[in-house]
């Protein structure tokens, strides 16, 4: 193989392996792009869910409170 052979093999060559390479690398975005995304997914379900669970316990601290407070005002009271 000649000097001008390895030049064109170099020349046709490289843009076709970058293109490869490129197309790999991308490849490999998408595959792992979805793995993050399951997670970012399962991360937003489990902030909904102990959001969910603030709220129901915020319902309870304000039962008990309003229960406390008739219940003082109750006992307050003259009979």
């Amino acid at each position: 193989m000649g000097f001008i052979e390895l030049a064109i093999v170099l020349i046709l060559g490289l843009p076709v392996i970058a293109l490869l390479g490129g197309l790999m690398l991308q490849a490999l975005k998408i595959v792992c792009g979805e793995k993050q995304r399951a997670g970012g997914r399962n991360e937003a379900a489990m902030i909904q869910e102990i959001y969910d669970g603030m709220s129901r316990l915020e319902e309870r601290v304000e039962t008990l409170e309003t229960l406390v407070l008739d219940a003082s005002a109750t006992a307050s009271r003259p009979r």
